[in-house]
């Protein structure tokens, strides 16, 4: 039942993107010349970016909640987002030059810097280290490179409202050649990710138990660690810093499919899609006809959901940490 209303909220999450709420709104069936080229170099993008991005982050959450069990993780805690905004932000101040192939470079670059400095000074790969140390080295990672992007936005005046729009996070504006930056990158990804499956499932037995069934267990987290710079740096690079997706939409995942990562994985995934859609349809509604950066709508979301889901029985050992 759960998979037949998904789909159906994919399929009307695409109808309404795409012909519902809009300042031009007209028959499908009888389009003149300017009304298909707005539907497809405008609206198809659009809301194909938002499904992939909405993926993307997702799947990332949802592979590093799972390699390393613990509930606080994401690409935004641990700072992964922060360093990949910084590095695109500074490559727009000097370089001026905003190719796709360029930017994901960037946002490559710097979520792998961070993705170092975690892994030094969280000791990634050492369970009975690794819960504690690594959201506090990502929390603090993230409030530095924060500030740094910030000090880099004010340096460069003639930019400054534009990064600090791109910083909030949107899908808007985007074309074919920003969806093959995300598509291609996701796409491989998500089917990589679906061999991690059994590895990630043997993980919530402990690591020993992982060992003895055949599996290895830092072998598995560096590949999802791996999986997720990959998929963090495609966002980042075309749409921004997209708030909470890689934390909040896991959980309401599991809430809704479980935690079989045979299920949670590919309808997870295809969940977040469905989620960021739906975020970037009703932030049109804020400063109607203006646009409103969907991260603004996300970060929101993904705050108040927050809120609901603080549970010590499954937050306590983490929350633990700064309570």
């Amino acid at each position: 039942m759960i998979k037949v209303l998904l789909f159906l909220f994919l399929i009307f999450g695409f109808y309404g993107e795409l012909f519902w709420g809009h300042p031009l709104s007209f028959n499908f069936n009888n389009m003149t010349g300017m009304e298909e080229v707005i539907y497809q170099q405008i609206r198809v993008p659009r809301v194909l970016v938002s499904f992939f991005a909405g993926c993307s982050m997702t799947l990332a959450g949802l592979l590093i909640q799972s390699s390393t069990r613990n509930p606080l993780s994401s690409p935004s805690v641990l700072g992964l987002n922060s360093c990949a905004s910084f590095f695109v932000c500074t490559y727009l101040v000097f370089d001026k030059v905003s190719k796709g192939a360029s930017l994901l470079g960037a946002s490559l670059i710097g979520s792998l810097f961070g993705a170092i400095l975690l892994f030094f000074m969280g000791h990634f790969v050492d369970a009975k280290k690794f819960p504690g140390r690594i959201i506090l080295v990502g929390v603090c990672l993230g409030m530095m490179m924060s500030s740094l992007t910030n000090l880099v936005v004010i340096l460069d005046e003639n930019n400054t409202q534009s990064l600090i729009y791109w910083l909030l996070g949107g899908v808007d504006g985007k074309s074919w050649n920003d969806l093959q930056w995300l598509a291609v990158p996701f796409s491989l990804c998500f089917l990589s990710s679906l061999f991690l499956i059994r590895p990630l499932e043997s993980l919530k037995l402990g690591d020993e138990m992982v060992l003895s069934l055949g599996h290895h267990p830092q072998k598995t987290r560096l590949l999802c660690l791996v999986l997720s710079l990959f998929l963090v740096s495609s966002v980042v690079a075309i749409c921004g810093p997209l708030a909470f997706l890689g934390l909040i939409v896991p959980h309401l995942a599991r809430k809704l499919f479980g935690e079989r990562m045979k299920m949670l994985l590919p309808l997870g995934t295809l969940f977040g899609g469905v989620f960021l859609i739906y975020a970037d349809w009703f932030s049109r509604y804020i400063q109607f006809p203006y646009e409103t950066p969907v991260g603004i709508l996300s970060g929101l979301l993904g705050g108040g959901l927050l809120f609901v889901l603080i549970d010590k029985r499954e937050f306590g050992p983490c929350l633990s940490l700064f309570l």
